[in-house]
C-alpha cells in the first residue's frame, strides 16, 4: 500500500512511539479522523475512522533536526507528538511535530522538525493496532 497519497490525513494525527536502530526506524502513528470517501479499496481504517499502523524506514541514511542538526537516532521525547507536517517526496520523510505529555504542561511542549532519508520506506496497516 502507497502510504504517500495520504500524507496530508495525517495532519493532526499522532505519532505515539519511535523504534530506532543503527540504519531502521520504524514509527507507530495514526492520522486524524479520516472520511472513507477520501481513501480508496487499499487501507482499513481502524474503529475510530483513522488511518493506524506502522512507518518502516529501512536503510535510513540521515536524520536531521532543524533544532539539534544531524542525530544518529530519532527517539521519543515526550509520551506523544501531534502531526503538523508529514511528507514523503522519494526517500525523503519530512515530519512537524509538536512534542506533549500525558500530563499536560505547554512549559514542557516542543516544536520539531525531523527530514529522514531512508531507501526503503513502508507502510504496514494495523487498524486494530493498541494506542496509548
Amino acid at each position: 500500500m502507497n502510504i504517500e497519497k495520504y500524507t496530508s490525513l495525517f495532519h493532526d494525527g499522532t505519532i505515539y512511539s519511535i523504534d530506532s536502530t543503527e540504519d531502521q526506524v520504524v514509527i507507530s502513528m495514526e492520522s486524524a479522523e479520516v472520511d472513507e470517501e477520501d481513501i480508496e479499496n487499499d487501507i482499513v481504517l481502524s474503529s475510530n475512522e483513522r488511518i493506524r499502523g506502522k512507518l518502516h524506514l529501512e536503510q535510513v541514511s540521515k536524520i536531521f533536526d532543524e533544532q539539534k542538526g544531524d542525530i544518529g537516532d530519532w527517539r521519543m521525547f515526550g509520551d506523544y507528538a501531534d502531526i503538523f507536517r508529514f511528507q514523503i517526496k522519494g526517500n525523503n520523510i519530512l515530519f512537524s511535530i509538536i512534542w506533549l505529555f500525558h500530563k499536560y504542561d505547554p512549559a514542557k511542549e516542543v516544536f520539531s522538525t525531523v527530514e529522514i532519508t531512508s531507501k526503503k520506506i513502508w507502510w504496514e496497516n494495523l487498524p486494530e493496532m493498541v494506542v496509548n
